[in-house]
């Protein structure tokens, strides 16, 4: 289990302000203020039960472990230009969670998603000539594995970003909606030495 506070004071931060004809321009001016709260948490399953009923469970089958996160965040111009006005990409809420699966330390399985609140994608919180004034909350699951093939040495490495096929957008510019990768796949292999 882990928790922080976090205070975040920026003086003459980086805005980004709307210009006629659809441009922007950044420039050094105002005061912005991020804080929040942190928590975590991850139980292995199968290691409680082993220390609840005394047994070795976990040592012959493995460990399963349920992990979460929340972070939340208040963020707010204090003062300049867009002053009472939230800055851009700073979700009131990110929420991850999941569950990982481990046999020895030779293989490694995980189901993880990821929450974001709904939040402003320019610090004018408007609209501006995309039409959209906000980023929509999501919600996108990744799985993933990774197995020991040769000692510590080689491992292979495999996944699914985007599980289930969200069509979504986490990000958007003054041209446009940039929308999110489909479901993608990916394999790998990793050397250490």
């Amino acid at each position: 289990f882990d928790t922080s506070y976090f205070l975040v004071d920026y003086r003459d931060y980086i805005e980004t302000q709307t210009l006629t004809g659809g441009n922007t321009e950044r420039s050094n001016s105002g005061r912005a203020r991020y804080q929040g709260w942190e928590l975590a948490s991850d139980v292995d399953l199968l290691g409680l039960a082993d220390r609840l009923t005394d047994s070795e469970r976990a040592t012959r089958f493995g460990r399963l472990s349920l992990y979460g996160s929340l972070s939340m965040l208040e963020a707010e111009f204090l003062n300049g230009l867009n002053e009472g006005r939230d800055p851009a990409y700073a979700p009131k809420y990110v929420v991850k969670t999941g569950v990982v699966y481990r046999l020895r330390d030779r293989t490694k399985l995980g189901l993880l998603g990821q929450l974001v609140g709904d939040h402003y994608w320019q610090d004018s919180n408007a609209a501006g000539t995309v039409g959209v004034a906000k980023i929509a909350s999501y919600m996108v699951w990744d799985l993933t594995a990774e197995m020991a093939v040769y000692q510590d040495t080689v491992r292979l490495l495999a996944g699914v970003n985007n599980l289930f096929d969200e069509d979504y957008y986490s990000r958007i510019r003054s041209d446009g909606i940039e929308p999110a990768p489909r479901r993608t796949y990916y394999l790998g292999v990793s050397l250490v030495f």
